[in-house]
Parts: structure tokens; sequence; C-alpha cells
């Protein structure tokens, strides 16, 4: 009698894990789909966005989702700047479980990923009056540094020069990306270096993520096999949650 009780209370407790499991996926699904809808307007424009949530079924039965994975192709993360791939990685997301709406996004983590064709179009992009307009820069992603083309004013006279370098995160503002150039590459342009060092003062911040519809903040910033990579948050509370 006492085993038949035990076997009747694991298969009872069988069905309640199996029905816990099903409604925990069907509330993951129904949140992923909630964000996945928003990210448009949260982040911007995309080929497509792909979202993955992660959760326990306890936590998920009650809206609290452990992780969501967001990977996002060709997103338009301003008006002039486009990302070639968007990696985020948001902790600690919560939501209701009735009108499968965000209601908390804590800690979030993202990776950008620009091309060469993205640098072109953000530098085609920006104002005219622009300083690096001003200064023709165009810049080249090569395997792990940077050329920056820029017009140097020497005696009333546009000199071309071409600089070899680096980008790192503004020490003034951590929206804001600098083209540092290597002092070995300055020594061997013919060039005045006053003019050369006024010239690559203005083209700085050379991006400016001011302006991009999710605030962020870049800590690292590499060039690898010709793309540039961003990494830092980003602030996703308000677009997700009033969306």
């Amino acid at each position: 009698m006492k085993l038949r009780l035990n076997r009747i209370f694991l298969l009872f407790l069988a069905g309640a894990l199996l029905t816990l499991t099903g409604c925990a996926q069907a509330v993951d699904h129904s949140i992923a789909g909630a964000i996945k809808s928003s990210l448009p307007n949260a982040i911007g424009p995309a080929q497509y966005y792909v979202v993955t949530v992660n959760s326990n079924p306890i936590d998920a039965a009650q809206g609290r989702v452990k992780q969501v994975d967001i990977i996002g192709k060709e997103v338009s993360l301003s008006a002039q700047l486009l990302i070639d791939q968007l990696t985020i990685e948001a902790d600690d997301v919560q939501a209701n479980v009735q009108t499968r709406k965000v209601t908390k996004v804590g800690h979030v983590s993202f990776e950008a990923k620009i091309g060469q064709d993205g640098i072109d179009h953000y530098l085609a992009a920006l104002p005219n009056d622009s300083p690096q307009r001003k200064e023709g820069l165009r810049v080249t992603l090569n395997e792990s540094t940077i050329t920056a083309q820029i017009n140097c004013r020497v005696a009333g006279i546009s000199v071309p020069a071409s600089v070899t370098g680096t980008f790192e995160v503004s020490a003034a503002d951590d929206k804001h990306i600098d083209f540092i150039p290597d002092s070995g590459s300055l020594s061997i342009i013919p060039i005045p270096r006053f003019a050369l060092d006024f010239a690559l003062r203005q083209i700085n911040p050379v991006i400016d993520l001011t302006n991009s519809n999710v605030p962020v903040s870049v800590d690292d910033v590499t060039v690898q096999a010709n793309v540039l990579q961003l990494s830092g948050t980003a602030n996703l509370q308000q677009g997700l949650v009033q969306n």
C-alpha cells in the first residue's frame, strides 16, 4: 500500500512538473515575443532580431527571467550609424505574466560590430559643416589598425595626409570614440606637425553615440579582421518597459 502511494505521488509530481515546464515555456515564448516586437522602437530598425529567453520553470511562472539574449542584424542604432551585428545580454528581466509586458530590465551589456560599409555610411551621413566633413576625413579599417585620411591646411593650401592609428574611448565621454594616431606614423609625414595636430584634433570624436536610439556607454574598442568592435553597457529599461 505504501509503495502504491509513493508511485501515485511520483506520478502526480511528474505531471505537475510537466505542466509547470509547459507553462514556463509558454511564458518564455510570450515574453520573447513581447521583447522582440518592442526592439525596433527601443533600439532601432533592423533586418531582423532574434530573442532567446533563459529561465527556470519556477521563476518563469512568476515572470522572472534570468537572462535575455538578443541578436540584431543590420541595426540602425541612430540615423547615421548602421551596426552589422548587435549582440545584447540582459540580466534580471521581469514581466507581468498576465499582460506579457516587461516591467523591469536589469544590467545590459552589448557588443556591436561595424564593417567598412558602416563606417563609410556614418561619415557620409554627417552634416556638411561637421569638422569631420570639413577635414575630408576618410577612415579605413585594417586588420588591427585604422588609417585616417585627412586634409591639413598649410599656408592656406589643403594638403592630404594619411595617418595610421587606433580608436579609443574618449577619456572625457564614454559615448565618444576618438582616433589616436601612431607616433611612428606621424614622424614620417612631410607636413608641419602643428598643421597635422590641428587637423587631428578637429576630427575627434570620429564616432559620437550621444544620439543613439538607446543610451550606451562604451568600455572597449578594438579592430579585428577589418571590423570595428564596440563593447559596453546599455540602458534598455525605458525602451522596453514603455513599449
